[in-house]
C-alpha cells in the first residue's frame, strides 16, 4: 500500500540516537551508528522522532510501504515491559521523589492572633481568613462586626486589604511584606507594591490621621520604598527598567504553555519534545524559550503538570509558533491523553 512513512537522511545523521528514544514504536534502531527504519509495519506515520533530529536527517515520504500493525508494536511494548531484570543493582534503581509539602495558609493568622491577644489582654480581636470565613455569610458577619466596632482589632489575610472602608481605623500593620516579593511570578513587585498601597489605604480613611506600620525583611527593595512613599511613578519607572532588562510583558511578549497529564514519565517526555518543535519552527534569535519545567504547584489530584514560556519582541511570531504547535500536537499521538493549554501574556503565572 501506499502511505506516509518517515524517511532518514544517513549522510545527515550524526548517530546521536535521538530519534530512536522519540520514536514510540521503535520502528527505528542504530546501526553501525548510524539511524535506521528497522521495522517499516512499526512506523505510524506521524513524526514524532521529527523534532529529536537535531541535524533534519529525518522526513516524510509517501511510497509503497507495508500498513502499520498496532497489534505488533503492542506486542512488543509488553513483551519488552515484562522482561525480567538482571541482577546488575542499576537494573533495580528506582526513582526518589520528595513528597510535596503542604501549608496550612491559616497557621500564621492563628498566631499572630494569639500574640495579639496576649500582648493586649483588654482588647478585642476578631480573625479573617480561609477558617474563620467557610460557614455561610462568614465575610459579611466578620466585617459588619468590626464596622459596628464590635472588636478592636482584626487580624487577616490579604482578604482584609481592599475595597473596605473603616473610618476609625488608625492604625495598619502588615506583617511579612516581602512574602508576595520573592514568588516565581515576574509580577511579584508589582504584586507587593499593590498590595502594601492598598493596605495602607485602609489607615486614616476618616477624619482620624492614619499610619501605617510595614514589617519586612527587604526594607530596600523598590517596591517596598516607593510603596511607603506612596511613590506610582518612581514604581513605575524601575518596573519598567526590570521588564525591559528581562524581556516581560509589557515591554515583551510571553506566551506559557500549560501541559498536564497523570502519566509524569510521558509529559516530560512530550514537553521535550515540543520544546525543540517550538525552537525549530523559530527563526534564529526571535524567540527566547524557558523551560519546560514543574510550576509551583508540580502536581494536582495525581495530575502533573509542566510549563513551557516563550519570549518575543513581536506579538504575531508568537502567535505563528502556537499554530505550528497546535498542529504538530494534533498529528502527533505522543501527546494523546495530555491537556494542552495556551496563555498569551498570563496575569498569573502557572
Amino acid at each position: 500500500m501506499i502511505r506516509r512513512i518517515i524517511r532518514i537522511d544517513e549522510e545527515k545523521c550524526n548517530g546521536c540516537g535521538l530519534c530512536a528514544n522519540a520514536c514510540h514504536e521503535g520502528a527505528i534502531g542504530m546501526v553501525d551508528g548510524k539511524a535506521k527504519l528497522l521495522r517499516e509495519n512499526y512506523c505510524d506515520g506521524l513524526g514524532d522522532c521529527l523534532p529529536a533530529c537535531p541535524v533534519n536527517a529525518i522526513s516524510f515520504e509517501e511510497r509503497e510501504a507495508p500498513a502499520y500493525d498496532e497489534a505488533a508494536v503492542l506486542a512488543a511494548k509488553k513483551a519488552k515491559a515484562s522482561a525480567i531484570p538482571c541482577g546488575c543493582p542499576g537494573t533495580q534503581a528506582k526513582m526518589l521523589q520528595r513528597k510535596e509539602k503542604t501549608t496550612d495558609s491559616t497557621a500564621g493568622t492563628q498566631q499572630i492572633e494569639e500574640l495579639v491577644k496576649k500582648e493586649f489582654p483588654q482588647a478585642r480581636v476578631l480573625r479573617m481568613d480561609l477558617d474563620t470565613t467557610r460557614s455561610k455569610e462568614g465575610h459579611e458577619k466578620i466585617l459588619s462586626a468590626f464596622a459596628n466596632e464590635e472588636a478592636d482589632i482584626l487580624v487577616g489575610t490579604q482578604m482584609i486589604v481592599k475595597g473596605h472602608d473603616f473610618p476609625n481605623v488608625t492604625l495598619v500593620g502588615v506583617l511579612a511584606a516581602d512574602m508576595s516579593l520573592y514568588s516565581d511570578d515576574f509580577r511579584s513587585a508589582e504584586r507587593t507594591f499593590e498590595l502594601l498601597t492598598q493596605a495602607a489605604g485602609r489607615a486614616g480613611r476618616g477624619a482620624k490621621k492614619g499610619e501605617v506600620v510595614i514589617q519586612t525583611y527587604s526594607p530596600e527593595h523598590y517596591s517596598i520604598q516607593t510603596a511607603a512613599r506612596q511613590d506610582y511613578q518612581a514604581f513605575y519607572t524601575e518596573e519598567m527598567n526590570y521588564r525591559e532588562l528581562m524581556g516581560y510583558p509589557p515591554a515583551s511578549q510571553l506566551m506559557a504553555v500549560l501541559m498536564t497529564g497523570s502519566d509524569e514519565n510521558k509529559l516530560t517526555t512530550a514537553a521535550e519534545y515540543l520544546k525543540k518543535y517550538a525552537i525549530r519552527v523559530s527563526a534564529d534569535g526571535e524567540v527566547q524559550v524557558i523551560g519546560p519545567a514543574s510550576p509551583s504547584v508540580g502536581k494536582v489530584n495525581d495530575v502533573y503538570r509542566k510549563v513551557i514560556y516563550l519570549k518575543s519582541e513581536e506579538y504575531q511570531v508568537l502567535v505563528r509558533i502556537k499554530n505550528h504547535m497546535e498542529r504538530y500536537i494534533e498529528i502527533n499521538r505522543g501527546f494523546a491523553n495530555m491537556r494542552i493549554q495556551f496563555d498569551f501574556n498570563p496575569m498569573n503565572i502557572f
